[in-house]
């Protein structure tokens, strides 16, 4: 699971999550306004929000 806390980082601008077997990703991620590159390559996602 992944913690909601990284919302509240409004100047991240990578986010590497490769291989951490995430099923879900919160819907709070859409509140990164500064987030230029997210890595989800081998997780088990379902979907994206």
């Amino acid at each position: 699971v992944l913690p909601v806390e990284l919302t509240r980082l409004p100047l991240l601008q990578k986010l590497y999550l490769d291989n951490n077997k995430l099923s879900l990703l919160p819907s709070e991620l859409g509140e990164l306004k500064s987030l230029k590159e997210l890595r989800l390559d081998y997780n088990m996602l379902i979907s994206v929000p």
